[in-house]
């Protein structure tokens, strides 16, 4: 995590909890904000048409925005890793109207040119997938201008690898760049091979007895900078999150609360062509796949029920655009009703 992003206690925004985290700012020294709600037209108009929520957030505590829209992992054109360009325009904008210094993305793929899952999916922890992951990453901080943290992302689908600490020590050396854990993710072994300093984030539910017993455990051995509390389910009683946020503080206390220094990346290495087609080739096959399973495919597989989630995220997402342009077109037409009654008058 770089000088100038939030350390300490984060909490994860989600709708559910607006009121509550503008209720209780001291609670927590900074907001992450999932670029999902926003980074969609027809989400962020349905969800926040005015903005006001995103006002109130930003001048509630610092804000840190994460997600997975860069798809670092994407290889798509060998000789030029920039991201797509309206991507870097739209999460500038979002960090811009929110004063936010810091991006995480996830180490992982998402998109192909127009194709999209929706749902990143990790890299083999392979050296092509690190340098390439490393060039992107540069890529996207200097153009989008603000500093990048990156997530690991578990893959759903099982591959061959290595275990996930030596990847992402790569990573962070090449980078230089802070590396954000969930701690349900994270082995002993990843843990004792991420090098010190490197693993700057933990993030946890903080659901259970369980979930706390592996926080202190891994917080123990990384001293973050930060703990961000995120939750996409049992949100009730809201006095639990804060909670949760207290307690998280309490256990950061004794190892770390300051940001670290900035790290200085090593030089990048010029992935090897072959191994960043063979990415893409299965890449494109997944994507191929999961967007048009073939029906006499029944076997229960990972690859078959990531194909489930993604179709049932392909099928929300136009729903959602539908519900947004028929409320564009109801606003319209009210608008359009009134305007012959004022001109008569």
């Amino acid at each position: 995590m770089p000088p100038n992003a939030p350390a300490g206690i984060g909490i994860s925004y989600h709708p559910f909890l607006h009121d509550a985290i503008l209720a209780t700012p001291d609670a927590f020294q900074f907001i992450e904000l999932p670029l999902d709600l926003y980074i969609d037209p027809a989400r962020a108009g349905l969800f926040d048409p005015s903005g006001e929520r995103l006002r109130d957030i930003a001048a509630a505590r610092p804000c840190v925005w994460q997600g997975s829209a860069l798809s670092l992992g994407s290889v798509e054109n060998p000789n030029d890793p920039a991201p797509d360009p309206r991507v870097i325009d739209r999460i500038r904008h979002l960090m811009d109207r929110t004063q936010a210094t810091l991006y995480t993305d996830r180490i992982g793929f998402r998109r192909l040119g127009a194709r999209d899952l929706g749902l990143p999916q990790g890299m083999p922890y392979i050296a092509a997938a690190a340098s390439w992951i490393a060039a992107r990453a540069a890529a996207a901080r200097a153009a989008l201008g603000h500093d990048i943290a990156l997530q690991h992302c578990r893959a759903a689908v099982p591959a061959p690898h290595a275990n996930a600490g030596y990847f992402l020590s790569e990573i962070a050396a090449l980078t230089g760049c802070g590396l954000a854990v969930d701690v349900a993710d994270m082995a002993d072994d990843d843990v004792a091979e991420s090098p010190p300093g490197a693993i700057t984030t933990l993030i946890t539910a903080a659901d259970s007895d369980a979930a706390w017993t592996q926080l202190a455990h891994v917080a123990a051995q990384t001293a973050p900078a930060a703990i961000v509390i995120r939750r996409t389910s049992g949100f009730y009683p809201l006095s639990a999150i804060f909670d949760a946020a207290r307690r998280a503080a309490a256990l950061l206390g004794p190892h770390r609360t300051h940001a670290p220094a900035a790290r200085t990346a090593s030089p990048v290495p010029t992935p090897d062509l072959a191994d960043l087609a063979s990415l893409h080739a299965e890449q494109r096959d997944l994507i191929e796949y999961c967007l048009a399973p073939p029906a006499e495919d029944a076997a229960a597989s990972a690859t078959q029920a990531l194909a489930a989630r993604v179709q049932s995220w392909h099928i929300w997402r136009q729903r959602l655009a539908d519900t947004h342009k028929a409320q564009q077109i109801a606003q319209f037409l009210a608008s359009d009703a009134v305007r012959p009654a004022r001109q008569g008058a």
